[in-house]
């Protein structure tokens, strides 16, 4: 009995948060083995969701994301087996909210860096000028946010010039 709770716990679970080839199994078996047609939506389905990253940057902006997503400022995470994955655990019905806002929260994130690490390239003339490199590079700036980047970096570096 105990093992069938758990059994269709994790069905549940996989029927809710699973890929969609996971789902139509996990949904099939509740149907033919406990005779479940339809899940519970009021229930509280809890599952931990892992995500995978690739710096420490990013694994800091998905906790960040999680906080803020469910309000809590002490945070539990798991680990599994695997470098570099994180699991949280969140209520079901907010997992593919959670997995789309952290998908555009580091989407975001890279591209700031990319525009930053441009203008840092540019401003330093870290390559040759006139060149090939620094006109393939130009093509695929945005830059409006590469020019404001580069502006912040002179101003940054103009002000320790003053401070020494």
């Amino acid at each position: 009995m105990e093992m069938d709770k758990k059994l269709i716990g994790a069905l549940s679970n996989m029927a809710v948060l699973g890929t969609e080839n996971e789902r139509a199994i996990a949904k099939e078996i509740l149907k033919r083995r406990f005779n479940i047609d339809e899940l519970d939506s009021d229930s509280e389905v809890e599952a931990v969701v892992w995500l995978k990253y690739k710096t420490r940057y990013e694994r800091t902006l998905i906790i960040q994301t999680y906080s803020a997503l469910m309000n809590v400022s002490r945070i539990k995470t798991y680990r599994s087996g695997r470098a570099s994955t994180i699991g949280l655990k969140l209520p079901a019905d907010l997992a593919a909210k959670f997995r789309e806002r952290v998908t555009t929260v580091l989407g975001a994130w890279h591209d700031e860096v990319e525009s930053l690490f441009l203008g840092f390239i540019l401003v330093n003339k870290l390559m040759p000028q006139n060149s090939k490199e620094e006109e393939d590079v130009c093509k695929e700036m945005d830059w409006r946010k590469a020019t404001r980047h580069a502006e912040s970096i002179r101003r940054l570096i103009f002000d320790h010039q003053l401070n020494e």
